[in-house]
């Protein structure tokens, strides 16, 4: 079955459990090699969307896409390893590209990309992954979750510090305002003091 535009991907998505997923970070390494289960001599190489601990998604060209139901093998990375193993094709749609005004990134790295019209994601989840495997990929994912929540963190601390230095005169000014004001309406609310 390939992807049409008529195709409702919500009743695919409710079929098959999904663990929290992980959006692939700039910093992280996000290519995803997979091989179709009957053309061994032909790997292709992609990008990571996000990850969880039942399965993945990714992009690819519309010529290359594994239909729906297929069993591919691919080779993703987690933490400093990669892992091999099967897994069965759950959801394709088209892909779109985020406008520039959405990108974390910027402008900048949206005019780098090059533009490519037929991309569709891919929804994998994989098939008996060893308790090994799957050990492995729920550790490095909470460890990746605890690093977003501390960065996150660290961040809003910034921003705080960063606010107050910027606006320190005025804050000391409404400060000083908001006493004056209250002790004005204290001494109006007392006439006989």
């Amino acid at each position: 079955m390939r992807v049409s535009d008529t195709f409702d991907m919500s009743q695919a998505k409710k079929f098959y459990h999904r663990s929290p997923r992980y959006t692939i970070q700039p910093k992280d390494e996000k290519f995803l090699r997979f091989v179709h289960k009957n053309e061994k001599n032909r790997s292709y190489t992609t990008q990571i969307l996000n990850i969880s601990a039942t399965g993945l998604a990714f992009v690819v060209d519309q010529d290359c896409a594994p239909s729906i139901g297929d069993t591919i093998k691919v080779e993703f990375p987690v933490g400093q390893e990669r892992i091999a193993w099967w897994a069965q094709v759950a959801r394709l749609e088209r892909y779109s590209r985020q406008p520039w005004w959405q990108h974390p990134i910027g402008l900048q790295q949206i005019k780098a990309e090059p533009l490519i019209e037929d991309e569709i994601l891919v929804g994998i989840f994989f098939k008996d992954l060893p308790e090994g495997h799957s050990d492995h990929i729920r550790k490095e994912l909470e460890r990746k979750f605890q690093d977003m929540v501390r960065s996150e963190r660290t961040e809003k601390i910034i921003r705080g510090f960063e606010f107050l230095s910027n606006h320190y005169w005025s804050l000391l000014l409404y400060g000083i305002t908001a006493i004056l004001m209250a002790g004005i309406l204290y001494w109006l609310a007392n006439p006989f003091s």
